[in-house]
């Protein structure tokens, strides 16, 4: 399988270090103890934040926009807690999502409002396809 180092930091964690794949056309880093990694999803760029504690991937509605994925009014059903409190969602699925030369397919996703979801999030949906991801030493590492 594919081993990519993700992203990394320097020890003391204040002054990000970038990274890129091994195959050169993405680039990762960390601010903040959060990693943020740069997407792929149905070859539309979203940015998004590594969260572990996330189940499902959670998009913006504007980046599932830029994802190609059309969502009506009536499709915002399913309610969700976020760090606003609660706010229906909508479910997606995600025919790819890419980062680095890692790629899934077929990847269950929720659209949350923009004004509900400050970033979009790379959660379990994502990150339970990996054959492993950890982080060790400030370097986040995804293996599929």
């Amino acid at each position: 399988g594919n081993i990519d180092v993700i992203a990394s930091y320097n020890r003391d964690g204040r002054v990000p270090a970038l990274k890129t794949t091994a195959l050169g056309d993405s680039e990762f880093h960390l601010h903040t103890d959060h990693f943020y990694v740069e997407a792929e999803i149905n070859f539309g760029r979203v940015r998004m934040m590594v969260d572990t504690g996330a189940t499902t991937i959670a998009l913006r509605e504007s980046d599932a926009l830029e994802a190609g994925i059309r969502l009506r009014p009536g499709d915002f059903v399913h309610p969700v807690q976020t760090a606003n409190g609660m706010t229906p969602a909508a479910e997606a699925e995600l025919d790819t999502i890419a980062i680095g030369s890692i790629e899934i397919e077929n990847v269950r996703a929720l659209v949350i409002p923009d004004d509900q979801l400050a970033i979009s999030l790379l959660g379990g949906s994502f990150l339970s396809r990996l054959a492993r991801f950890e982080v060790a030493e400030g370097t986040l590492i995804f293996e599929n």
